[in-house]
Protein backbone atom coordinates (compact mmCIF):
# COMPACT_ATOMS: atom_id res chain seq x y z
CA UNK A 1 0.00 0.00 0.00
CA UNK A 2 1.21 3.59 -0.83
CA UNK A 3 1.12 4.91 3.01
CA UNK A 4 2.13 1.53 4.55
CA UNK A 5 6.57 3.15 4.25
CA UNK A 6 5.05 6.08 6.09
CA UNK A 7 3.19 3.88 8.51
CA UNK A 8 6.25 2.00 9.01
CA UNK A 9 8.54 4.85 9.70
CA UNK A 10 5.87 6.27 12.21
CA UNK A 11 5.62 3.27 14.22
CA UNK A 12 9.89 3.13 14.12
CA UNK A 13 9.98 6.24 15.50
CA UNK A 14 7.59 5.60 18.39
CA UNK A 15 9.33 2.97 19.00
CA UNK A 16 12.71 4.82 19.03
CA UNK A 17 10.52 7.28 21.40
CA UNK A 18 9.37 4.44 23.97
CA UNK A 19 13.21 2.35 24.16
CA UNK A 20 14.62 6.27 24.98
CA UNK A 21 11.61 6.32 28.06
CA UNK A 22 12.65 2.81 28.98
CA UNK A 23 16.28 3.58 29.24
CA UNK A 24 15.57 7.18 30.74
CA UNK A 25 13.18 4.86 34.12
CA UNK A 26 16.51 2.56 34.33
CA UNK A 27 18.79 5.15 34.50
CA UNK A 28 16.40 7.20 37.69
CA UNK A 29 17.05 3.99 39.10
CA UNK A 30 20.82 4.23 39.90
CA UNK A 31 21.95 6.06 43.20
CA UNK A 32 24.09 8.27 41.07
CA UNK A 33 21.00 10.52 39.81
CA UNK A 34 19.03 10.13 42.96
CA UNK A 35 18.13 13.61 42.91
CA UNK A 36 17.31 13.57 39.29
CA UNK A 37 15.12 10.52 40.10
CA UNK A 38 11.70 12.30 39.41
CA UNK A 39 12.57 14.35 36.68
CA UNK A 40 14.13 11.79 34.91
CA UNK A 41 11.00 9.42 35.66
CA UNK A 42 8.50 12.51 34.15
CA UNK A 43 10.48 12.68 31.41
CA UNK A 44 9.79 9.05 30.69
CA UNK A 45 6.69 8.91 31.14
CA UNK A 46 5.99 11.79 29.08
CA UNK A 47 8.14 10.29 26.38
CA UNK A 48 6.08 6.75 27.27
CA UNK A 49 2.66 9.00 26.44
CA UNK A 50 4.02 10.57 23.01
CA UNK A 51 5.12 7.64 21.76
CA UNK A 52 1.98 5.49 22.40
CA UNK A 53 -0.21 8.87 21.20
CA UNK A 54 1.78 8.34 18.16
CA UNK A 55 1.82 4.62 17.40
CA UNK A 56 -1.90 4.58 17.90
CA UNK A 57 -3.01 6.49 15.14
CA UNK A 58 -1.31 4.28 12.79
CA UNK A 59 -2.44 1.09 15.11
CA UNK A 60 -4.89 0.28 16.67
CA UNK A 61 -3.38 -2.62 18.77
CA UNK A 62 -1.76 0.51 20.65
CA UNK A 63 -4.60 2.52 22.08
CA UNK A 64 -5.21 -0.13 24.41
CA UNK A 65 -1.77 0.85 25.85
CA UNK A 66 -2.52 4.27 25.25
CA UNK A 67 -5.66 4.47 28.10
CA UNK A 68 -3.33 2.27 30.65
CA UNK A 69 -0.30 4.72 30.05
CA UNK A 70 -2.60 7.88 31.06
CA UNK A 71 -4.15 5.94 33.55
CA UNK A 72 -0.43 4.67 34.97
CA UNK A 73 0.10 8.64 34.59
CA UNK A 74 -2.75 9.65 36.93
CA UNK A 75 -1.89 7.02 39.44
CA UNK A 76 1.39 8.09 39.83
CA UNK A 77 0.48 11.46 40.22
CA UNK A 78 -2.41 10.82 42.67
CA UNK A 79 0.37 8.37 44.48
CA UNK A 80 2.66 11.72 44.52
CA UNK A 81 0.14 13.63 45.96
CA UNK A 82 -0.82 11.38 48.46
CA UNK A 83 2.95 11.01 49.94
CA UNK A 84 4.09 14.92 50.09
CA UNK A 85 1.10 16.63 50.58
CA UNK A 86 -2.19 14.52 52.66
CA UNK A 87 0.01 12.94 54.97
CA UNK A 88 0.85 16.29 56.63
CA UNK A 89 -2.25 16.85 57.16
CA UNK A 90 -3.85 13.42 58.64
CA UNK A 91 -1.00 13.26 60.97
CA UNK A 92 -3.05 16.27 62.42
CA UNK A 93 -5.64 14.54 62.54
CA UNK A 94 -5.07 10.80 63.24
CA UNK A 95 -2.10 11.29 64.72
CA UNK A 96 0.72 8.34 64.29
CA UNK A 97 -2.15 6.06 62.46
CA UNK A 98 -1.68 8.45 59.62
CA UNK A 99 1.60 7.28 58.97
CA UNK A 100 0.78 3.75 58.58
CA UNK A 101 -2.82 4.55 56.77
CA UNK A 102 -1.04 6.73 54.26
CA UNK A 103 2.40 3.70 53.95
CA UNK A 104 -0.80 0.99 53.21
CA UNK A 105 -2.34 3.17 50.68
CA UNK A 106 0.99 4.31 48.67
CA UNK A 107 2.12 0.65 48.54
CA UNK A 108 -0.95 -0.48 47.05
CA UNK A 109 -0.42 2.84 44.39
CA UNK A 110 3.00 1.57 43.78
CA UNK A 111 2.08 -2.30 43.31
CA UNK A 112 -1.16 -0.77 41.02
CA UNK A 113 1.46 1.22 39.32
CA UNK A 114 3.80 -2.03 38.61
CA UNK A 115 0.35 -4.08 37.73
CA UNK A 116 -0.49 -1.30 34.83
CA UNK A 117 3.00 -0.74 33.55
CA UNK A 118 3.10 -4.47 33.03
CA UNK A 119 0.01 -4.74 31.49
CA UNK A 120 1.30 -1.68 28.85
CA UNK A 121 4.28 -3.79 27.91
CA UNK A 122 2.71 -6.43 27.19
CA UNK A 123 0.22 -4.92 24.96
CA UNK A 124 3.40 -3.08 23.02
CA UNK A 125 5.12 -6.46 22.93
CA UNK A 126 1.90 -8.14 21.26
CA UNK A 127 1.33 -5.55 18.98
CA UNK A 128 4.61 -5.02 17.93
CA UNK A 129 4.88 -8.62 17.56
CA UNK A 130 2.69 -9.23 15.05
CA UNK A 131 3.79 -6.15 12.86
CA UNK A 132 7.33 -7.47 12.48
CA UNK A 133 8.25 -9.25 9.52
CA UNK A 134 11.65 -11.35 11.58
CA UNK A 135 9.79 -14.45 13.55
CA UNK A 136 12.98 -14.16 15.77
CA UNK A 137 12.23 -10.58 17.14
CA UNK A 138 8.77 -11.28 17.73
CA UNK A 139 9.49 -13.97 19.95
CA UNK A 140 11.79 -11.95 21.63
CA UNK A 141 8.91 -9.89 22.11
CA UNK A 142 6.81 -12.47 23.35
CA UNK A 143 9.66 -13.63 25.53
CA UNK A 144 10.29 -10.14 27.06
CA UNK A 145 6.37 -9.90 28.16
CA UNK A 146 6.58 -13.54 30.20
CA UNK A 147 9.99 -13.03 31.52
CA UNK A 148 8.79 -9.03 32.81
CA UNK A 149 5.36 -10.92 34.00
CA UNK A 150 7.38 -13.44 36.11
CA UNK A 151 9.67 -10.79 37.95
CA UNK A 152 6.63 -8.56 38.43
CA UNK A 153 4.50 -11.49 39.97
CA UNK A 154 7.79 -12.37 42.05
CA UNK A 155 8.52 -9.00 43.11
CA UNK A 156 4.79 -8.35 44.03
CA UNK A 157 5.17 -11.79 46.34
CA UNK A 158 8.07 -11.08 47.75
CA UNK A 159 7.23 -7.74 48.79
CA UNK A 160 3.65 -9.23 50.39
CA UNK A 161 6.20 -11.70 52.30
CA UNK A 162 7.98 -9.17 53.71
CA UNK A 163 4.99 -7.17 55.21
CA UNK A 164 3.63 -10.39 56.34
CA UNK A 165 6.29 -11.30 58.38
CA UNK A 166 6.57 -7.79 59.59
CA UNK A 167 3.01 -8.10 60.79
CA UNK A 168 4.12 -11.13 62.77
CA UNK A 169 7.08 -9.22 63.90
CA UNK A 170 9.86 -10.85 63.22
CA UNK A 171 13.49 -9.56 65.11
CA UNK A 172 13.95 -6.12 63.26
CA UNK A 173 17.75 -6.90 62.42
CA UNK A 174 16.62 -9.97 60.40
CA UNK A 175 13.71 -8.35 59.37
CA UNK A 176 16.25 -4.93 57.70
CA UNK A 177 18.55 -7.64 56.07
CA UNK A 178 15.64 -9.76 54.23
CA UNK A 179 14.38 -6.67 53.06
CA UNK A 180 17.43 -5.52 51.57
CA UNK A 181 18.25 -8.64 49.88
CA UNK A 182 15.00 -9.32 48.44
CA UNK A 183 14.79 -5.14 47.41
CA UNK A 184 18.61 -5.97 45.94
CA UNK A 185 17.10 -9.18 43.76
CA UNK A 186 14.23 -7.23 42.74
CA UNK A 187 15.91 -4.91 41.06
CA UNK A 188 18.32 -6.74 39.48
CA UNK A 189 15.54 -9.07 38.20
CA UNK A 190 13.70 -6.07 37.05
CA UNK A 191 16.63 -4.85 35.17
CA UNK A 192 17.23 -7.97 33.57
CA UNK A 193 13.52 -8.27 32.32
CA UNK A 194 13.85 -4.34 31.03
CA UNK A 195 17.14 -4.96 29.07
CA UNK A 196 15.06 -7.72 26.88
CA UNK A 197 12.29 -5.32 26.34
CA UNK A 198 14.95 -2.41 25.74
CA UNK A 199 16.57 -5.44 22.84
CA UNK A 200 13.13 -5.98 21.40
CA UNK A 201 12.10 -2.07 20.70
CA UNK A 202 15.07 -1.47 19.45
CA UNK A 203 15.37 -4.25 17.20
CA UNK A 204 11.49 -3.99 16.19
CA UNK A 205 12.20 -0.15 15.29
CA UNK A 206 14.95 -1.16 13.19
CA UNK A 207 12.89 -4.40 11.16
CA UNK A 208 9.72 -1.68 10.37
CA UNK A 209 12.75 1.33 9.64
CA UNK A 210 13.92 -1.28 7.23
CA UNK A 211 10.91 -2.07 5.70
CA UNK A 212 10.92 -0.92 2.07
Amino acid sequence: KEGAPMKNAALSKALTWLFIAQLLSIVALLPLVYNLRSLLGAAAGLLTLAALVRAAREESGYRAALVLCVANLVLGALSSVLLRWFIYFLIRILGTWAVQIVGALSALLSMAGMVLGLLILRQVCLTTAGLVDDPAVAARGIRAWRINLICTVAVLLLTAAVSALLKIGLDMEKLVGLSTAVTLLSAVAQLAARVLYLHFLWQSARCLSARD
